[in-house]
């Protein structure tokens, strides 16, 4: 009854397309490229802004709703796995960036943006002299970083190499 629920609410918030409750959906969502074995979610949603993810939060809040975050799913530690079921909050569509400063090495960027697109910043800037470093998948989002604490290594390795 709740995750029905939970869908029509989701739905008034981002739109009928962008909340799934098919099976194909929520088995492409249930599973990173771990070795373990996933439990599905009961929803999959796609939000484009960080107003509709504060908008889903709360939806799940009142209900106790549990949600995982996607970025490209190509962890490695069985992190998207729904053990209690819930919402697969799959932030690609979320993939701006939105600011960028040469001068000062910053990159703002939303958390569906992946390294890929990142290296393309680095590479057609020639008056920039910046890497970023190979990890385990070039498609990475920073989503996917941020949740198994990758970000901060690169961030050092990065500040290491080029001062």
């Amino acid at each position: 009854m709740t995750a029905s629920k939970v869908e029509r609410l989701l739905k008034n918030i981002i739109g009928e397309l962008n909340v799934s409750a098919g099976l194909s959906h929520r088995q492409n969502h249930g599973q990173d490229c771990s070795y373990h074995i996933g439990k599905h979610p009961d929803l999959v949603a796609w939000p484009q802004s960080t107003l509709e993810v504060m908008e889903i939060a709360k939806v799940c809040s009142q209900y106790k709703f549990p949600i995982v975050a996607y970025g490209t799913g190509t962890g490695l530690e069985g992190g998207l796995s729904a053990e209690q079921g819930g919402l697969c909050l799959n932030l690609q569509k979320m993939d701006g960036i939105l600011d960028y400063s040469p001068e000062d090495f910053n990159v703002t960027v939303q958390p569906g943006t992946t390294r890929y697109t990142l290296f393309e910043i680095f590479i057609f800037c020639p008056k920039i002299q910046l890497w970023f470093p190979e990890k385990n998948c070039q498609n990475a989002a920073v989503l996917d970083f941020l949740a198994v604490d990758n970000f901060d290594f690169t961030r050092k390795f990065v500040k290491k190499k080029f001062g």
